[in-house]
């Protein structure tokens, strides 16, 4: 069972895809920093970092309070892909600044 229903628990698949997600979203974050700093890591890099995955959890949060099912689903999936966007409108801006 994929799709929890209101009030239970998500199903140890979603927790795991959700985990997954999560991860895959940090570190699209982590390299979104990295290829803004051209490589170079510093404090300020590491504040791009974070201000790149609250931006990103923002947004997922507000998607998955307005859902009454699969909360921790809504919200990973939503986490990665506003992380993911991030870093393809910063690759592709990079690739125009060279």
């Amino acid at each position: 069972m994929i799709h929890s229903e209101v009030g239970t628990e998500p199903s140890p698949l979603v927790r795991i895809l959700a985990i997954l997600g999560i991860v895959v979203g940090v570190i699209s974050c982590c390299l979104r920093g990295v290829v803004w700093s051209k490589g170079v890591l510093n404090a300020e890099v590491f504040g791009y970092m974070v201000g790149g995955m609250f931006i990103a959890a923002l947004l997922a949060c507000l998607v998955g309070w307005k859902s009454k099912t699969n909360k921790l689903g809504k919200f990973a999936i939503t986490f990665l892909g506003v992380s993911l966007l991030q870093l393809l409108l910063e690759l592709s801006t990079r690739a125009t600044n060279v």
